[in-house]
């Protein structure tokens, strides 16, 4: 299957996956990211980052990959490779800026989990807090403890898959 393909590619273990997927600049905050990987490992030691995107910070990515095993840096992602990460990340994290992305995770119904750190675009206002998505607050136990909740209560994770692919079917440019 595309999933297993994905994690034998990109040697990803089995286990949840945490995936950030988006441009990597500073108003994306991906030292905040890569820290708080780092906890939701301690409390989740089977767990993954893949980090899929290009950009300025690139180097924080690849030297994190470089340092852990279970970080995966794999660069910008479309299409088929990029709806296969999507479907075997078990949540989205974007503790910084959140554009248009919101709408790769109701589109494949992963859970967005992001913070209120006033950089979002307008589209963040499509996030409902434990419906759709998760905002916390702009701390970081406050994420790494989100983090840790979506991906080990699967009651949790699939009311807000089924809510946020419920929302993308209701959105439109109209």
């Amino acid at each position: 299957d595309l999933i297993s393909e994905f994690r034998r590619v990109h040697a990803i273990s089995a286990g949840p996956i945490g995936l950030y997927l988006g441009s990597l600049y500073s108003e994306k905050r991906i030292p905040f990211l890569i820290a708080s990987a780092l906890k939701i490992k301690d409390r989740v030691p089977n767990f993954s980052l893949v980090i899929a995107g290009a950009g300025p910070e690139e180097h924080l990515a690849r030297l994190s990959a470089k340092n852990y095993p279970w970080i995966h840096f794999i660069g910008p992602v479309r299409d088929r490779q990029k709806s296969t990460a999507l479907a075997a990340a078990r949540v989205i994290l974007n503790p910084g800026l959140v554009g248009l992305g919101i709408l790769d995770s109701f589109v494949s119904g992963t859970p967005m989990l992001t913070t209120d750190c006033g950089l979002h675009s307008p589209e963040i206002a499509y996030l409902e807090h434990g419906v759709n998505g998760l905002m916390t607050a702009d701390d970081m136990d406050e994420f790494v403890l989100a983090a840790c909740e979506v991906i080990s209560d699967d009651r949790m994770y699939e009311s807000i898959s089924l809510n946020a692919k419920k929302l993308s079917t209701d959105l439109t440019i109209t």
